[in-house]
Order: C-alpha cells, then structure tokens, then sequence
C-alpha cells in the first residue's frame, strides 16, 4: 500500500516591505494547488525567526540567509532556495 505523501512549502522573507517580495507572494498565491489534489501546500511567512522549519520539505528564502542556518538545524534534509 502506498501512502500518499504531500510536499510542504514554506515562503518567507526577511524584507517584507520589499516590492518583489510582494510580487512573489502574489505569484505563489496564484499558483492553482487545487489541481494537485492536496498533494502540495504552500505557506507564506512574514516572519523567518518564526518558522517551524521540520515541519516542511522545502524553504523559499528571499533576502534573509540567517534563516538557512535556522533550517538546515531544525531539519538537516530541507531543500531551500534563495532569491
């Protein structure tokens, strides 16, 4: 029996007043996750000291680098990406 497993995304920035930081909120939140039945969720954060980072399988990190140390220590396998 295979279990189904769901993929969890974590958002956040370190500058939330910065522009592109609003326009990439705005792009995540239109990505249609409906179409892949519950499979994928997605959170945005406005706080990266905050963030349970074990608690997801990939971090998108815009403009605050301290929080790949906070990831990688709360959950050594997360994949992160940085913009």
């Amino acid at each position: 029996m295979n279990e189904k497993t769901n993929l969890k995304i974590i958002f956040t920035s370190g500058k939330v007043n910065d522009p592109s930081y609003d326009m990439y909120k705005q792009n995540l939140n239109n990505i249609n996750l409906e179409f892949y039945n519950g499979d994928v969720l997605l959170d945005i954060s406005n706080d990266p000291k905050s963030i349970q980072y074990n608690s997801y399988d990939v971090a998108l990190l815009m403009g605050y680098y301290e929080a790949i140390k906070i990831a990688k220590e709360q959950k050594s396998n997360i994949l992160i990406g940085i913009n």
